[in-house]
């Protein structure tokens, strides 16, 4: 009757990938049925079920154990809940972020010229 929504719940049925929008509910269930697929080293399956997602837009990254939906959604993929952001933080990178003030406060740790014009620290030489 003309609703263009995906439906509320997945079903438990798979046959329809590559239709685009998972559910909360079947991705959590993919990303389980992977996890036990790799605990058992059966990384044929584990490879195939990455593909499906991949193919409806869910881009998991082994490296960091997280998984990031095209809409937004992101998540673990080391259970039980995939949907708590990864030991670590935010995800997507390879390296942490940046201290929150710049520098750290270790005198310099990250390199690069010196603070410029009269404003840029106190007591030298002028004048």
């Amino acid at each position: 009757r003309g609703g263009g929504a995906p439906p509320a719940s997945g079903g438990g049925d798979t046959s329809h990938f590559g239709s685009g929008y998972v559910t909360n509910e079947e991705l959590g269930g993919l990303l389980k049925e992977r996890a036990q697929a790799r605990a058992s080293k059966d990384y044929a399956s584990a490879d195939r079920i990455r593909s499906q997602l991949e193919a409806r837009g869910v881009h998991i990254t082994d490296q960091t154990r997280s998984w990031a939906a095209n809409d937004g959604r992101s998540g673990s993929t080391s259970g039980p809940n995939f949907f708590a952001q990864p030991f670590g933080g935010a995800g997507g990178g390879q390296a942490p972020p940046p201290p929150p003030y710049g520098f750290g406060g270790g005198g310099g740790q990250f390199g690069g010229a010196p603070p410029q014009g009269p404003h840029g620290g106190g007591g030298g030489g002028g004048g």
